[in-house]
């Protein structure tokens, strides 16, 4: 009886019993549950992760907030500088034009007063 199927050896009886009980049921079972149980736990992690990133979001955003009302406030401040420079400057060249329009007249009159001698 050797080769056939119902051999007495102990491999052979092994490999029968492999095939004839349902082993693999309960170690599936307890297996999905293992699974859901892990998908579960991985689902309180991503809820945990997606809290903490959207914290740090949070955070982020509430400090891009505070730099932009800085940036606004220095730009606010620099636009007011710069429209202050600009009427000064214009006063400045109003009197420079003045003073030069004050010279030309003072040479128009001494060569109007050298003409009539």
């Amino acid at each position: 009886m050797l080769g056939s199927p119902l051999a007495t050896s102990s491999s052979s009886q092994e490999s029968l019993v492999t095939l004839t009980q349902p082993v693999g049921r309960h170690k599936q079972v307890k297996r999905k549950r293992d699974s859901s149980s892990g998908l579960v736990l991985l689902m309180k992690k991503s809820d945990a992760r997606d809290e903490e990133l959207l914290e740090q979001s949070r955070a982020m955003l509430q400090e891009v907030q505070e730099t932009n009302a800085e940036f606004l406030r220095v730009f606010n401040i620099t636009e007011q500088s710069r429209i202050e420079q600009n009427r000064i400057n214009r006063i400045e060249k109003t009197e420079q034009n003045s003073h030069m329009l004050g010279l030309l007249d003072r040479m128009v009159k001494v060569m109007e007063t050298n003409s009539k001698q």
